[in-house]
């Protein structure tokens, strides 16, 4: 069994695994989790499996079902004590996912190493963008400065000269 939440404070998505995890059960965790991490644009996964009693059976399913949906720009970081790390590394391994996936014996270890997926990315415009923004700034000041001047001098710069 397995529950799922989203903090939006942090953009993490947290999955806490317990009791026996059939294969059919992570195939739809997977899934689920990634359609709410797409969605969502969240970029760190934190799945806490102390509770984890026996792992799914068709680990190479579920790997290439993480493997399918995981991006490069994601962390993925599973807790729990050494037996159930183990599956974790199983699932890291089967997957072929080299960078982005990782297990940590505690929670503090995990969420420093999620940190940088937490935070967001700087935000920068293009070249393109940058011009296009500068006329709209332009253009607003234009406006801004009619608005300014009086009804006379408006009606003044828009006659034509005789």
């Amino acid at each position: 069994m397995y529950t799922m939440r989203v903090d939006p404070n942090r953009e993490l998505l947290s999955v806490e695994v317990r009791g026996r995890l059939t294969t059919e059960e992570a195939l739809r965790a997977v899934s689920q989790g990634f359609t709410l991490a797409e969605a969502g644009r969240i970029r760190g996964i934190f799945c806490d499996l102390a509770g984890l009693n026996r792992g799914p059976g068709g680990m190479l399913i579920v790997s290439a079902a993480l493997a399918s949906r995981f991006r490069p720009d994601m962390r993925m970081a599973f807790v729990g004590n050494a037996t159930q790390l183990h599956v974790a590394r199983r699932l890291i391994r089967f997957s072929g996912v080299r960078s982005g996936l990782a297990t940590f014996d505690t929670v503090a270890e995990a969420d420093e190493w999620l940190a940088p997926a937490l935070a967001q990315p700087k935000r920068r415009l293009t070249g393109t963008a940058l011009r296009h923004a500068e006329r709209l700034r332009a253009a607003s000041r234009t406006i801004d400065d009619e608005e300014e001047a009086t009804p006379a001098a408006r009606t003044r710069r828009s006659s034509p000269a005789a």
